[in-house]
C-alpha cells in the first residue's frame, strides 16, 4: 500500500482533555498543549467557582506562552438523578424488595428496605413495570407499583449500592428540566469567564437547547460579553429520538457514551455513534466522541487493544474530536493518554481508511458545494493549505470533506469555534485584514507559496 500524502503532517482530528487534579498545574497544561491537547473541558459536577477560576487562568497564561489557541468547554453537571444519603454499603440480593422514595424517611416498617432519591417527583414519572438502573447499570430493579411517594420494586440482580449512586431510566420519560438551579448558575459564572463553549447534559429535546440559547442570550446581554458556543451532550433515548431538531438549534454535538450505554441497549452504542457522526458531518457541524475511550489509562500505562482499536474507528467514521476523561483528569497516566491518543489518530490519518468520497452528486447548499469545490481542487492540484477569510463560515464545509491540507481560519481572540472543526487551525486576527493576516502566517512560517484563499461570500481563488 503506497504511503498517505498526509505522512508527516500534524493530525487533524482534535483532542479534548478534561482537566482535574492530575493536570491543573502549568507544568503538565504545557505538557499536554505540546503533545495534542487542542481544548479543555471543565466539569461542573466537580469543584467550586472559585477553584474553576483559577484554572480557567492558568489555561489561558499557558496557552499564550505556547503562542497557541487553546478552547475551554465548561460541561454542566445536568439533572443527574441520584440515591440518597445512606447510613451504609448494602449489598441487594436478586428478587429482594426495597422501596425508593421521594420524601424524607422517618421510620421504616415492615423491614422493608427504604432508599431516598434526589428528584422529588420520581414518584410521577416512573410506572409499573419500568426498569430503573443504578451504579452505571450494575443494579437492575423493576418498578412493582406506584403509591403515593412510594416505589416499590423488585430487584432483578445481586449488586452493591450506596450514597448517591447515579440512576437511568430508559423506560421513563423524566420530567425535569435539563437545566438545574445549579447549572444556570454555572452558566452564568462560566459566560462571565468567558468560556468557547458550553455543554449541556442529559438533553432530552430541542426545548433543552432552545431554552440555553435564551439563557445565554439573557445573560450574554446582562454580563456584556459575547456568547459561548453550544454543545449538546447525547446521553439519553430520547435524544436521539429528537435528533434532527436538537442538531438544528446548537453548534456541536457530543456522544456520551457512559450513560447512552444504559439508557439504550450496549449493541446499538456503536451504530447510533456511527449514525450521529454522519449526520453532523452532513450538517457541517463538529461532532465529539466521549467516554472510556482510553478508560484503562487511568490506572495503567498502556491502553488495551480494543480501546485503541475504539478510537482509531471513531477517526475512520469521520470524527472531529475525541475526548478524555478520568484519563487525564484524576488518572495516574494523563502523559502517556494524551501522546497515545495523538499516535492512534496519525496513524490512523496516514491511512486511506478515513478519507472522505467526494466523487460525484453535489453539495446540500452553495457553501457546501464550494466546500466540495476545494477538496476536490487539492487533490488535483496538490495545494496543500486554505486560507478562509469569508465571511460564510467556509471552512466548516472545506473541512467537512476532510481535505488533504492545513485549514487556516481567521477568527476573533473570542470565537474559537474552529478549533472544533476537524483539520482546522484558528488564526487570531481581523477577517477583513487580509495582508495582516497573510503577513502573520508567512511570519510562523506556516504558508507556503502555492495556496487557495477564501475571502466574500463564496470567492475562491489560487494564490501563487
Amino acid at each position: 500500500m503506497s504511503p498517505s500524502i498526509w505522512k508527516n503532517m500534524e493530525k487533524r482530528t482534535k483532542i479534548i482533555c478534561t482537566i482535574g487534579p492530575a493536570t491543573e498545574s502549568s507544568a503538565i497544561l504545557s505538557m499536554l498543549i505540546k503533545i495534542g491537547m487542542n481544548i479543555a473541558r471543565l466539569n461542573f459536577s466537580h469543584g467550586t467557582h472559585d477553584s474553576h477560576k483559577k484554572l480557567i487562568k492558568n489555561i489561558r497564561v499557558v496557552a499564550k506562552k505556547n503562542k497557541t489557541a487553546i478552547g475551554i468547554i465548561a460541561d454542566l453537571q445536568g439533572p443527574k438523578i441520584r440515591l440518597g444519603e445512606m447510613k451504609k454499603e448494602i449489598n441487594l440480593k436478586k428478587n429482594e424488595k426495597l422501596i425508593l422514595t421521594t420524601e424524607k424517611i422517618k421510620q421504616v416498617k415492615n423491614n422493608i428496605l427504604k432508599i431516598e432519591v434526589t428528584y422529588n417527583k420520581l414518584h410521577k414519572d416512573v410506572k409499573t413495570g419500568d426498569k430503573i438502573l443504578i451504579n452505571d447499570g450494575l443494579v437492575e430493579l423493576v418498578v412493582q407499583k406506584v403509591w403515593g411517594k412510594q416505589i416499590f420494586c423488585k430487584v432483578k440482580n445481586d449488586g452493591l449500592i450506596s450514597s448517591h449512586k447515579g440512576m437511568n431510566f430508559p423506560d421513563s420519560k423524566i420530567s425535569s428540566s435539563s437545566l438545574t438551579v445549579k447549572d444556570k448558575k454555572d452558566l452564568f459564572f462560566a459566560m462571565s469567564q468567558e468560556v468557547d463553549f458550553v455543554a449541556i447534559s442529559f438533553v432530552r429535546s430541542e426545548k433543552d437547547v432552545i431554552y440555553l440559547n435564551k439563557l445565554i442570550d439573557k445573560f450574554a446581554k446582562k454580563l456584556k460579553v459575547k456568547k459561548p458556543r453550544t454543545i449538546a451532550k447525547i446521553e439519553k433515548g430520547e435524544a436521539l429520538e429528537n435528533f434532527a431538531g436538537i442538531l438544528k438549534h446548537v453548534d456541536g454535538i457530543m456522544v456520551a457514551r457512559g450513560d447512552l450505554g444504559i439508557e439504550i441497549f450496549a449493541e446499538d452504542v456503536p451504530l447510533r455513534q456511527k449514525e450521529i457522526i454522519a449526520l453532523c458531518r452532513q450538517s457541517a457541524k463538529p461532532v465529539i466522541i466521549a467516554t472510556q475511550m482510553l478508560d484503562s489509562m487511568i490506572r495503567n500505562p498502556r491502553p488495551t487493544r480494543a480501546e485503541v482499536s475504539d478510537v482509531a474507528n471513531a477517526v475512520m467514521d469521520n470524527v472531529d474530536a475525541v475526548m478524555l476523561s478520568g484519563e487525564t483528569a484524576s488518572g495516574r497516566y494523563p502523559k502517556e493518554a494524551v501522546e497515545m491518543m495523538s499516535k492512534i489518530i496519525k496513524e490512523t490519518e496516514d491511512s486511506p481508511y478515513d478519507d472522505v468520497n467526494i466523487i460525484g452528486g453535489y453539495g446540500q447548499n452553495k457553501e457546501d458545494g464550494l466546500g466540495k469545490s476545494v477538496n476536490i481542487l487539492i487533490r488535483e492540484t496538490g495545494i496543500k493549505q486554505v486560507v478562509d477569510l469569508s465571511s460564510t463560515d467556509l471552512y466548516r464545509y472545506v473541512s467537512k470533506w476532510r481535505p488533504e491540507a492545513e485549514v487556516f481560519r481567521a477568527t476573533k481572540e473570542n470565537d474559537l469555534y474552529p478549533l472544533l472543526f476537524w483539520g482546522v487551525e484558528p488564526i487570531i486576527a481581523e477577517i477583513k485584514d487580509i495582508k495582516k493576516i497573510i503577513s502573520q502566517l508567512n511570519g510562523a512560517k506556516k504558508l507556503k507559496k502555492k495556496f487557495i484563499l477564501l475571502s466574500g461570500e463564496d470567492k475562491l481563488e489560487i494564490i501563487d
